[in-house]
């Protein structure tokens, strides 16, 4: 599991090293963002999972991160995406919401943690817990 989290933590240095490229003005900022589910039996899910990004300037709107053409959110597996919005700042922390496809009990996920890339900095947020139910949770910078 370990080089799986190094291997997360690699692909989100050069996504920082990629935007840094973007030359994004101070009104907009392009911000990679990257989940890791846990590598655990059962970790994964089907269910809907939105972020919002906090910072001393304000806070992004909750930003749907399930893409249509993959299978995301998968055990053990980083999921990158990346969204372009305004400044938000220092970055403070980060809200998950986790919304259950259904009330099957199934359909929960276990959030490792997530990062948060914007030009040449990276910030770490850390969860290592399940959402079994429909929740948002606040997740501040480690």
């Amino acid at each position: 599991m370990r080089t799986r989290k190094i291997r997360a933590l690699s692909i989100v240095v050069a996504l920082a090293a990629a935007l840094l490229c973007t030359g994004a003005t101070t009104a907009a900022r392009t911000y990679g963002i990257c989940t890791v589910t846990s590598d655990i039996p059962g970790a994964g899910t089907n269910s809907r999972v939105e972020i919002r990004v906090n910072g001393s300037l304000g806070s992004s709107p909750f930003l749907d991160l399930n893409d249509p053409d993959r299978n995301d959110f998968e055990a053990g597996h980083a999921d990158c995406f990346n969204r372009v919005l305004s400044d938000v700042g220092t970055m403070q922390s980060v809200d998950v919401r986790f919304t259950r496809k259904s009330h099957d009990q199934t359909y929960t996920w276990h959030l490792a943690y997530v990062v948060v890339a914007e030009s040449q900095l990276s910030r770490f947020f850390p969860h290592n817990r399940w959402f079994t139910a429909s929740a948002t949770r606040n997740l501040p910078i480690a």
